[in-house]
């Protein structure tokens, strides 16, 4: 039998044994803490980067010195003007194989060889049209890349956030440069109405639509297309901008080898040519794809397909390109950075 101080010295050695186990386990879970704690500000820190909106603004005086010799400034601003009027028709996840059809896929794919318009005319006539890819920055979201196009600034991925309620823009944009100068311009609209939420009063004549309901394939496209009918007859105008949603919601709902594709996508090649047919001599039609959608009609960044958009500018008159560079552009398209518009 154990003595009295033996029992006494061994409870002793126990509980400071125990003491220390938990000291320790203390100690593990203080440094597991403060480390997760480091990992997420790092991770927050560079991943949900925020950015300095600038309110400086371009004017035309500011740089009329440099271009000096270019030509007559007085209906242009720092180069001379070369078209009176422009139409911007924005594809909503418009691909750059969706623009550019491959018509030998026609047969297997419901998306292939049904934008034909653009690239009919760059067969007839291929100095009259400009197309290319324009590779979109992550993330894809349309608030995003609306921002991104506007102001030629990157997104980040914070800003993703805000897609489902955009604030009006402060920084120096396009659409403001476009309608700003000596001369008296006004822009009319029709479509996805985030357009208004970040340039609200811009337009003289708007017709928004609302944009969320991805199972609505038709409404904010038929109103484009009933509007856009009335306003190529105005020539009061010297911007129009049609933001269609189809494309994108029929990639959401359905993904592109869905027969609704087609449908959309031949919807699209109407209304360019309904556009180019409208067109006169002195007008510049722009369409153009905001990102991409994976094969299963999906769009965040994360693929070549989502950020893979297309461009197309087309005039009906005036050469855009060389022969050289036209025939170059038939065979292997550019690549261009889409803040670069």
């Amino acid at each position: 039998f154990q003595s009295e101080e033996g029992i006494k010295s061994d409870v002793s050695e126990i509980g400071s044994t125990n003491g220390s186990r938990l000291s320790a386990g203390a100690a593990s879970f203080v440094l597991a803490a403060v480390g997760v704690c480091l990992c997420t500000g790092l991770f927050a820190s560079g991943f949900l980067l925020s950015r300095t909106e600038l309110r400086n603004r371009s004017a035309c005086r500011e740089a009329t010195a440099g271009f000096a010799g270019r030509g007559d400034l007085r209906d242009g601003c720092w180069l001379p003007r070369r078209f009176d009027r422009v139409m911007l028709l924005l594809v909503d996840a418009l691909r750059f194989d969706f623009l550019r059809p491959n018509r030998s896929l026609a047969n297997r794919h419901h998306w292939a060889g049904n934008v034909l318009a653009v690239d009919e005319l760059q067969q007839s006539r291929p100095r009259h049209a400009f197309v290319a890819h324009v590779e979109a920055d992550a993330p894809t979201t349309t608030l995003q890349r609306l921002k991104a196009l506007l102001t030629g600034t990157l997104p980040t991925f914070i800003d993703a956030s805000a897609n489902f309620g955009g604030a009006a823009l402060r920084e120096d944009n396009l659409i403001d440069q476009l309608l700003g100068g000596a001369a008296n311009r006004t822009a009319v609209f029709m479509g996805d109405d985030t357009w208004l939420s970040l340039l609200p009063g811009r337009f003289q004549r708007a017709y928004p639509f609302p944009s969320f309901s991805i199972h609505d394939l038709d409404t904010v496209d038929r109103g484009v297309e009933r509007h856009l009918a009335e306003e190529l007859q105005r020539t009061d105008w010297q911007l129009l901008v049609a933001h269609v949603l189809g494309v994108d919601h029929c990639g959401h709902r359905y993904g592109p080898e869905h027969p609704e594709m087609r449908r959309k996508l031949r919807e699209v090649d109407a209304l360019i040519r309904a556009m180019l047919q409208r067109m006169d001599n002195r007008t510049l039609l722009v369409v153009l794809g905001d990102h991409g959608m994976t094969t299963g009609g999906d769009h965040g960044g994360g693929s070549e397909d989502e950020i893979d958009a297309g461009v197309a500018l087309v005039s009906n008159s005036r050469p855009l390109l060389g022969p050289e560079d036209a025939l170059a552009m038939r065979q292997q398209p550019p690549r261009l950075s889409q803040i670069d518009l």
